[in-house]
């Protein structure tokens, strides 16, 4: 008898041991710096995106880093477009249509009915490309569609 109480002290004492071990092993928490801080499971949040900057709220003369243009078809238009030199656009579009396209350094259209061919260019309203019935190319560029908006 003697011998199997012998066993379980050892058993008690290993498993004592074994808890000891675990409880120092967990990291301590560390009071922070910083008053007012708050304990956290270590899981970091992103912050929230800063609002990309749009035609309204950059300076006028702020250099775009990309194009954005809003196409409305106050008639039936053909149009054929290209972004950043690959064709994009190829088609008739019905009146009231929108489409909206975007390129990093160019977008380049043929359009037919250039009075018909309403379009914001990053979030300004564009000037007219032409009368009723004519056919107009245009090029918009980051260096130069400030010169196309109203």
């Amino acid at each position: 008898m003697a011998i199997a109480s012998h066993g379980g002290v050892v058993i008690a004492v290993v498993i004592t041991i074994l808890v000891v071990t675990v409880v120092r092993s967990r990291p301590v928490a560390t009071p922070s710096p910083e008053s007012g801080a708050v304990a956290t499971s270590g899981v970091t949040a992103a912050a929230p995106a800063a609002p990309a900057p749009t035609a309204t709220t950059a300076p006028a003369d702020a250099p775009a880093d990309r194009l954005v243009i809003e196409i409305q078809a106050a008639g039936s238009i053909w149009l054929t477009g290209a972004a950043d030199g690959k064709r994009v656009l190829y088609r008739l579009l019905a009146p009231g249509e929108r489409i909206r396209l975007e390129a990093r350094d160019e977008l380049a259209f043929r359009v037919g009915d250039a009075a018909a061919f309403g379009y914001t260019i990053n979030g300004v309203a564009g000037k007219p490309l032409g009368g009723a019935g004519e056919v107009r190319d245009v090029q918009f560029t980051r260096d130069n569609y400030r010169t196309f908006r109203r």
